[in-house]
């Protein structure tokens, strides 16, 4: 599997999934990964679990991101192809100068 994200300045607009076809040696794009599963993508690599855990939606990629408020956990619905974030861990910049996150 190949997760894509597309940003826009700091903010993450779309995100694709795509898996490999090894009898074609293609990449073919990926609607859902299941309604019983989801996507927890981090820097250093990416979890594939079960949906059944407390608070985890399926068919789903949640990942992070630092923003000037906090760290934020962000969710890509697959089957609506929409984004919705909630704040995690507030103030984790110190002053309002913007370059803690870039």
């Amino acid at each position: 599997m190949i997760l894509y994200f597309q940003w826009y300045f700091s903010a993450c607009v779309n995100a694709e999934v795509y898996r490999l076809d090894l009898s074609e040696l293609e990449w073919e794009r990926v609607d859902s990964i299941g309604s019983d599963r989801a996507f927890f993508v981090g820097s250093n690599g990416f979890a594939y679990v079960a949906s059944n855990a407390a608070g985890v939606k399926g068919d789903c990629i949640y990942f992070t991101q630092l923003w000037y408020d906090g760290m934020r956990l962000y969710r890509f619905r697959l089957d609506e192809r929409s984004f919705s974030h909630k704040l995690i861990c507030p103030n984790l910049c110190v002053d309002w100068d913007l370059s803690c996150i870039y």
